[in-house]
């Protein structure tokens, strides 16, 4: 069974930054090396463009671009959405107080793989 490693938002900006934090940089280098498979969601990738084309760091998108070609990039659906959905509310639901958007993005990246792609 190969494994798969899905970059979140934060290593993602990391990676890609100008002065990148080179400790994130030796271990993405480490997992590629050793055959495990990086790939970048979209939400990351739309996390990560929208703050870069905010503040209009075209370098930056265009090194996003660049990883994103080298290691793989997998789309949302409409299924991995969904099945995102159900689980954000049953983790919801088990909790007396939280930030309501706070923990969608981890739930997304956690079950995207479970949907149908």
């Amino acid at each position: 069974m190969s494994k798969v490693v899905f970059l979140d938002a934060g290593p993602l900006g990391l990676v890609i930054h100008p002065r990148a934090d080179q400790e994130i940089v030796a271990w993405l280098q480490r997992l590629l090396q050793s055959g495990v498979a990086v790939l970048i969601p979209e939400i990351a990738d739309y996390e990560v463009r929208r703050e870069l084309l905010r503040l209009r760091k075209l370098q930056s998108v265009e090194r996003l671009d660049q990883l994103k070609a080298q290691i793989g990039y997998v789309p949302l659906t409409t299924q991995a959405m969904l099945v995102a959905a159900a689980a954000w509310g049953r983790f919801a639901q088990s909790l007396v107080s939280f930030a309501p958007n706070g923990p969608a993005c981890l739930v997304i990246l956690e079950h995207h793989d479970q949907a149908s792609v």
